[in-house]
């Protein structure tokens, strides 16, 4: 009999257990996620970590914003990840699992004021100190607002942990640094790691004067085409006209026209600020020129062709008008490298040569 009734509570028991599952489960999955306020599992980002003793270094996440749902913790804590991991920190939500101290606390606080603020604190134990950022909500999209949290957290871990490379002498922060945050830093504050998208490419036309000490002054324009390899820095070639200002000799009125083909290299002066940006370009200027006799003169119906090498340095301070459109100014200063000397038997009758001054405005589409 006792046998008999063991095994009949059995059976009930196990009834009793499958019906609460029956009942459970399909609320949790009409539910889609935990209920607010639930924490998230450490094993989202750091499963490693939740089950061995892994000494890799790692940062502790807390949440205290009450309406964030365990769904949108998640998606902060996997953005938050994989900025950090690809340095090798990891990411935890307990102390479980990890066999050394965290680097930092991250916590999301919700701001006291205004409402819709968050606000980020970093304990950072790598430089014993405690850093904080408030956001406004509002500004952020709703479809991008995890990874809005995630990027801000990071930017404040690197911004705490730049010290590091501030500090010119062995101090006891530097020996608390794993490597994963010295290479971090690294990467963060050298040039070359610098994420680039595809170069930009620039369109511009540029009315001209130029004037040389040989007496001569030419009008014109240049259609300029840039293409910028770094934000800093641009390849640059330019095609144009040139006219030439009658000029009066002793042998009567000449005046000319012709072409001008560049190639250069343009780069900032000036870190680019706002609207406006200061550029130096240094261009290698081909010039091919036909003088003629102007009507009415002693040398009507003469012609002569020739041409002439400059090389020009230029200041170009730029302000951009709209996000893709620029207007400039274009001051340059240059030496004629092949001069252009027009001789008649007598004398010479027209100089392009020695120094030179160009001026001009710039109007261009970036793109």
């Amino acid at each position: 009999d006792m046998k008999c009734h063991r095994r009949n509570f059995g059976i009930v028991w196990k009834a009793v257990l499958s019906g609460c599952l029956l009942l459970v489960v399909p609320s949790l999955v009409e539910a889609g996620e935990p209920a607010v306020g639930a924490t998230p599992s450490p094993l989202l980002v750091s499963r490693d970590a939740a089950r061995h003793k892994v000494r890799r270094p790692w940062v502790l996440v807390a949440f205290g914003v009450p309406d964030w749902t365990h769904r949108f913790r998640g998606r902060v804590l996997s953005d938050l990840a994989a900025g950090l991991g690809r340095s090798g920190i990891l990411l935890g939500t307990s102390r479980a699992g990890h066999g050394a101290a965290p680097l930092a606390r991250v916590t999301f606080l919700r701001a006291t004021s205004p409402a819709s603020s968050v606000e980020i604190q970093v304990m950072d134990e790598v430089t014993r100190k405690k850093v904080l950022r408030r956001m406004d909500l509002r500004r952020l999209d709703r479809a991008t607002l995890s990874l809005g949290m995630a990027v801000a957290a990071e930017e404040l871990l690197r911004a705490s942990w730049a010290e590091l490379a501030l500090q010119t002498h062995r101090s006891d922060s530097n020996e608390r640094a794993p490597s994963e945050v010295k290479l971090l830093i690294k990467h963060s504050l050298r040039r070359e790691y610098t994420v680039r998208g595809k170069p930009e490419h620039e369109l511009g036309w540029r009315p001209m004067f130029d004037y040389y000490s040989g007496g001569v002054m030419q009008y014109g324009g240049d259609m300029e085409y840039l293409i910028w390899i770094h934000p800093r820095a641009a390849i640059l070639v330019a095609v144009g006209g040139r006219g030439m200002i009658p000029a009066n000799s002793s042998g009567g009125r000449i005046t000319g026209y012709g072409a001008v083909m560049a190639v250069g290299g343009v780069g900032a002066i000036l870190r680019p600020t706002g609207r406006f940006r200061l550029d130096g370009a240094l261009r290698l200027s081909g010039l091919w020129l036909h003088f003629h006799g102007a009507p009415v003169s002693g040398y009507e119906g003469t012609s002569v062709t020739l041409g002439g090498l400059r090389l020009i340095g230029e200041l170009r301070p730029t302000l951009r008008v709209t996000k893709r459109f620029f207007l400039g100014v274009h001051v340059g200063v240059g030496v004629t490298v092949l001069g252009v000397n027009l001789l008649d038997t007598r004398h010479t009758v027209e100089r392009l040569f020695g120094a030179m001054v160009s001026s001009g405005l710039s109007a261009s589409v970036r793109w």
